[in-house]
């Protein structure tokens, strides 16, 4: 899906806002690559299940105007504003000046990260994306957004609170905010999931 080939990779670290401890991730992917590509990277490192729409808020370098690129969805008014995420290349928003960026993921619990470019690097033979390093869980997917994240985790560290039983099962089981494997992580292909939604 990438828009060319690339010969730098862009060194990302992105953050959950709102949780505690904070949820973050570091890895890399092709400078070319698209933003589409880059949310199922972002996808698979935090561990989202792609389930809900999702928005990058980003300035343009040129005008500094900001610029909505994501999945046009008549629902949320954004057939009109957003730009397709699969059809913008990474590199044609950030660079050295171009830093930042608010990616926006489900829109009923409204989970906000903050991506921030740290680095570009030469290509190595490695395959990208690549995750590098990390810390902590990700909620799971529609349990309220971060205050929602906050009361499942007060109710699960008490057994005798009235909805311990009820939240458990919901959850698969307790949850340790602290956890996180890399070597569990498995990336999205990007070509399947355009597929699937479009």
């Amino acid at each position: 899906m990438s828009i060319a080939l690339y010969r730098r990779v862009f060194e990302f670290k992105v953050e959950l806002q709102g949780c505690h401890p904070i949820v973050w991730r570091r890895f890399q992917i092709g400078e070319t690559s698209t933003f589409f590509e880059l949310h199922c990277a972002i996808q698979s490192v935090m561990g989202w299940d792609n389930y809900h729409l999702h928005l990058f808020e980003i300035k343009d370098p040129w005008t500094r105007a900001k610029v909505e690129i994501g999945t046009p969805d008549e629902s949320v008014g954004w057939e009109e504003t957003c730009v397709p995420s699969w059809q913008v290349a990474l590199n044609e928003y950030f660079g050295p000046k171009h830093r930042q960026a608010t990616y926006v993921y489900d829109f009923g619990d409204g989970w906000l990260h903050k991506i921030s470019l740290e680095n570009a690097w030469p290509r190595d033979p490695f395959v990208y994306p690549r995750l590098l390093e990390g810390a902590n869980r990700c909620p799971p997917e529609d349990c309220g957004g971060p205050g929602g994240y906050a009361d499942l985790l007060e109710v699960l560290k008490d057994p005798e609170h009235e909805s311990y039983e009820e939240l458990l099962e919901w959850a698969g089981g307790s949850i340790d905010p602290t956890e996180f494997n890399p070597s569990l992580v498995r990336f999205l292909d990007p070509d399947l999931a355009l597929a699937y939604l479009i």
